[in-house]
Order: structure tokens, then C-alpha cells, then sequence
């Protein structure tokens, strides 16, 4: 696990533990990813 990814995890964990596993899984869904994972210029349009 990366240093990116704990975070990530740890705020998973903690949403899994208020609002439950579905709910935690969804709303992860609309993090955007990993500063690690991005490709340079992923977001910028030409």
C-alpha cells in the first residue's frame, strides 16, 4: 500500500463503520483517483 492509498483506506474503513459497506462503496466511487495513479495532463482538454 502506498502512502496515497492510506488515506484512501482509513476514510473507507471509517465510512464503512457509520453508514455501512454499500453506502461506503458508493460514495468512494465518486473520489476522484489517486494523485499517484494520474497520468500528467489527464485532465487538462486541448
Amino acid at each position: 500500500m502506498t502512502s496515497e492509498e492510506r488515506p484512501r483506506q482509513a476514510l473507507y474503513a471509517r465510512l464503512e463503520e457509520v453508514i455501512g459497506d454499500d453506502h461506503a462503496a458508493t460514495l468512494t466511487q465518486y473520489l476522484p483517483p489517486d494523485r499517484a495513479t494520474w497520468r500528467p495532463g489527464a485532465t487538462l482538454r486541448s
